[in-house]
């Protein structure tokens, strides 16, 4: 997954829009950005969705911090949740907890 975000700020990083012609940055806003965001991230958009989103960041500031704090804060997360796994019966707690809310 770390690759996949590396390879979506290379594309913020690369994008061209910035020439008097294109109207991409346009076609989006803000909003959608900050709606999209965790799609966007976890590769669940369309690619044409993926790429509005990506080109309207590439030349707003704001959007393009907030992609890159939740970057971080991703890396963070999964960096301290790869050591121990949760003992079986915590597990097994867990899922008969979440049953139970699910079927109230």
């Amino acid at each position: 997954m770390s690759r996949k975000l590396d390879e979506l700020m290379a594309q913020l990083q690369e994008c061209a829009c910035e020439s008097s012609g294109c109207d991409c940055a346009q076609q989006c806003r803000c909003d959608d950005v900050l709606d999209q965001l965790f799609a966007l991230l976890d590769n669940e958009i369309t690619e044409q969705d993926a790429l509005r989103l990506i080109r309207h960041s590439a030349n707003c500031p704001a959007c393009l911090r907030r992609i890159e704090e939740e970057i971080v804060i991703r890396k963070v997360i999964r960096r301290g949740c790869c050591g121990e796994s949760a003992p079986e019966s915590l597990r097994m707690k867990i899922t008969r907890i979440t049953k139970y809310q699910v079927g109230r």
